[in-house]
């Protein structure tokens, strides 16, 4: 997986709107653990994989104590597309307090859920 060039796409998270999409079903999901300042902050900080989010979109990710956020955005409407939590490291999220292990299980079980539902 390589990363495009950071500088590539805007980070300033005021330069982009939340879809209907984020609004209505991401921060209402219980299993996607993925609040607005999450989302501000993959946008400024994370790792940008410009060859995952599909034609003319971007995925950026940020580790929060072993849980990737991963952010999809839309450069040329700034539009954030949506946004999932995904385990990157097991052992780092249950060593930290942020993450319960019923937290990782239901991530899990997203992640899970997500991937079968295919492309």
């Amino acid at each position: 997986m390589n990363s495009s060039d950071p500088g590539e796409h805007p980070r300033d998270p005021s330069g982009f709107d939340l879809t209907d999409h984020v609004r209505e079903d991401v921060f209402t999901d219980d299993m996607r653990f993925v609040d607005e300042e999450m989302i501000w902050e993959t946008i400024r900080d994370g790792r940008e994989y410009s060859q995952e989010g599909g034609p003319g979109r971007v995925r950026r990710r940020l580790e929060y104590d072993g849980v990737d956020c991963t952010v999809v955005i839309d450069p040329d409407c700034r539009a954030v597309v949506t946004a999932w939590t995904e385990v990157a490291s097991t052992q780092r999220a249950l060593a930290s307090e942020r993450w319960s292990a019923d937290d990782i299980d239901t991530i899990l079980a997203f992640e899970a859920r997500e991937h079968k539902r295919g492309p």
